[in-house]
């Protein structure tokens, strides 16, 4: 039987379930004559297991894609055009804006580009970027452009916070709105200049063609085939991952150093200082911590994504069974969501941390609030000077009243300096 038992440990991957067989094929006297024969039920057993458990991992995968997608394609896609409208009427005001503003049209291209293949592709079986030679190097262009200008953009955010915290004084010179414009039309062209062989590097490519069948699909072209399948995955991840990751996590770590010394600072001071440079720092503390929620976001959920990548490379260096396979390919799904969900969550994050964000955009798309908002202002305005008036008039009635009581009382005392006379 120990020759029984190898055979089950080695097609049965759970050992409960083989020493359930066993005990069975134990009680039927099963020979080792009928060795072959039992290899071929365990074989059997095992694919039946195999295709099941795939099938399970494969429905769930299915229904991530089928129904978390458009949600986050919806989500996303309103979330940030709500945020573009709100930091454009603004980015006068505040110039870490303009930075915003682009990134949440970057965004939006990487949803509507990359997610929504996505979706549409399980709806239908069809990749949009499949469908001509043109579409393929717009959608993969566009799809690596903009997840990778939208992770920089993030970290020129995080690095000129951290020169408002550390030179609050001489912020105003150095993050002023020209230069962070120039700052934006830097980081994309770079960024487009690094991506942009996709604009020849693929095209439609015939694959997999047998006799009369030949399938055509977006692929890199034979001349490239070692660059986009070898070498720029590595890129990528450094570009979009590993490097914003590291710089990110670094940045905020200064930030919150700095804050951290800057209030123990302040709580050793007297609180005599006055009231606007309190409000100013109040609102550059808010600022800060919208713009952390920002990075932090990021790191989180990106991070499996990192993970991941490292991951693929070594996963592929094995053979492995469908079921781990399955199990691999679903993991992926999920990682990769995540990172969808990283461009989706940024309006919310604005509206929960940020006030000022909340009061732009209040006065913006619900002005009906802002106009109740005024009339009350109004009306306690004119109440507060009606209320002044009464003060002001009890006041002058009092002052009449001490008057005549003081001229009564110098009166009365000249009266008695002249009867003293008299007397």
């Amino acid at each position: 039987m120990t020759n029984l038992t190898n055979i089950l440990l080695k097609y049965i991957t759970s050992p409960e379930k083989a020493a359930y067989i066993l005990d069975f094929l134990k009680e039927q006297n099963y020979s080792v004559e009928n060795q072959n024969d039992l290899i071929s039920l365990i074989k059997n057993l095992h694919y039946n297991e195999s295709n099941t458990s795939s099938g399970e991992l494969d429905a769930t995968d299915d229904m991530l894609k089928l129904y978390i997608s458009p949600l986050l394609l919806v989500l996303g896609t309103i979330g940030n055009i709500l945020a573009f409208v709100v930091l454009v009427k603004n980015s006068h005001k505040v110039s870490t804006y303009h930075y915003l503003y682009v990134l949440a049209v970057m965004d939006i291209l990487l949803l509507m580009t990359n997610l929504l293949q996505v979706w549409i592709k399980q709806l239908t079986g069809i990749l949009i970027q499949d469908e001509a030679d043109w579409l393929c190097k717009l959608f993969v262009f566009v799809g690596f452009f903009s997840s990778d200008a939208s992770v920089w953009l993030i970290i020129a955010v995080t690095v000129e916070r951290w020169i408002a915290v550390q030179m609050p004084l001489k912020t105003s010179m150095i993050c002023t709105p020209r230069r962070t414009k120039l700052s934006v039309i830097l980081v994309l062209a770079v960024i487009a200049s690094l991506n942009s062989h996709f604009l020849w590097s693929v095209g439609i490519q015939a694959t997999n063609g047998t006799g009369t069948s030949i399938k055509y699909e977006c692929a890199p072209s034979p001349a490239y085939a070692t660059l986009i399948n070898t070498v720029w995955p590595w890129v990528d991840a450094i570009i979009y991952s590993f490097l914003p990751f590291v710089i990110i996590s670094a940045v905020n770590f200064m930030i919150i150093n700095t804050v951290c010394k800057a209030r123990r600072r302040r709580e050793k001071l007297l609180l005599s200082s006055k009231q606007k440079k309190i409000e100013t720092r109040r609102a550059n503390s808010k600022l800060t911590l919208m713009l952390l929620s920002l990075s932090f976001s990021f790191l989180f959920l990106t991070l499996p994504m990192n993970i991941m990548m490292i991951a693929v490379v070594f996963w592929n260096k094995e053979n492995h069974s469908p079921e781990e396979n399955w199990t691999f390919s679903l993991i992926r799904t999920i990682t990769e969501l995540l990172m969808y969900t990283n461009h989706t969550v940024n309006f919310m994050l604005y509206f929960v941390t940020g006030q000022r964000f909340r009061q732009q955009f209040v006065k913006i798309f619900i002005p009906c609030n802002t106009t109740w908002s005024t009339a009350n202002e109004n009306e306690r305005s004119q109440h507060n000077t009606h209320h002044m008036k009464r003060v002001s008039s009890w006041n002058s009635d009092k002052n009449v009243k001490d008057d005549i009581a003081k001229t009564s009382f110098i009166r009365s005392n000249n009266m008695k300096h002249r009867h003293g006379q008299y007397v």
